[in-house]
């Protein structure tokens, strides 16, 4: 595994390799409630998520295929988290341009279900993150790969209720969902930086992964989809 850029580091450790990511630590009180949110460090300028009415497109480079597959694992681990990528704003891959336009750019933000976290008071606490503390986190190469060999096979009925809800407000999606699922997509994200040298026959967009979404666990369950794309076509300007 080879990110590049610096974003995250990798180095040998006894026992293996490691990921190291940098993060930027908030802590936010609102009301009696008090939140943690995570946001990677510095803020992944190669990535977009676009809402294309009926399915999510996210878009990444290699490194923030890396990066994605190494927050995902850690907020598996971390359920009093909320983990908070403010991408709206970031131009979009030159390759993405002529048909993702006109889709409204979004930001991501992971939430634990455990946190009842209501959408309606994210506004609030997004203008009150303030600077926040510097942190590294150490995440193993070996963490990654096994999640991304563990088979889910509750995922496959259609009766399983634990799926991802999600939501649109505030120019935000919402996705709440459990240390397993956000365990099962960890996967996804690091087949995404292994395979992005494939598909050269369609390129830019080489490899893409995708997994189900839902509006409320409830059966029968109403499916959309996030499609994580990777390409390296971005603006020079980035």
């Amino acid at each position: 595994m080879s990110p590049g850029r610096g974003v995250i580091l990798r180095y040998g450790l006894p026992g293996g390799m490691a990921m190291k990511l940098r993060l930027t630590v908030h802590r936010v009180q609102f009301g009696t409630r008090n939140y943690r949110i995570i946001q990677p460090r510095p803020i992944p300028v190669h990535a977009t998520l676009r809402d294309a009415h009926g399915c999510f497109h996210l878009r990444v480079d290699r490194t923030t295929a890396w990066q994605f597959a190494g927050l995902w694992e850690l907020l598996a681990r971390s359920p009093r988290s909320i983990l908070y990528f403010p991408i709206r704003r970031n131009a979009m891959a030159d390759d993405a341009v002529d048909w993702q336009a006109n889709l409204a750019p979004l930001d991501l933000v992971l939430v634990h279900h455990s946190l009842q976290l209501r959408h309606s008071v994210w506004p609030q606490i997004r203008r009150h993150l303030g600077a926040g503390r510097a942190q590294t986190v150490n995440v193993s190469d070996e963490a990654i790969r096994i999640r991304a060999e563990q088979d889910y096979p509750q995922l496959g009925y259609r009766e399983n209720l634990d799926r991802f809800e999600h939501r649109v407000y505030a120019e935000t999606l919402f996705l709440t969902g459990s240390a397993a699922m956000f365990g099962s997509v960890v996967g996804e994200f690091s087949h995404v930086a292994d395979h992005s040298c494939d598909h050269t026959e369609l390129p830019p967009l080489r490899y893409c992964a995708e997994f189900d979404l839902v509006d409320k666990p409830r059966w029968p369950v109403e499916v959309t989809e996030l499609f994580i794309g990777h390409t390296e076509n971005w603006s020079a300007s980035q």
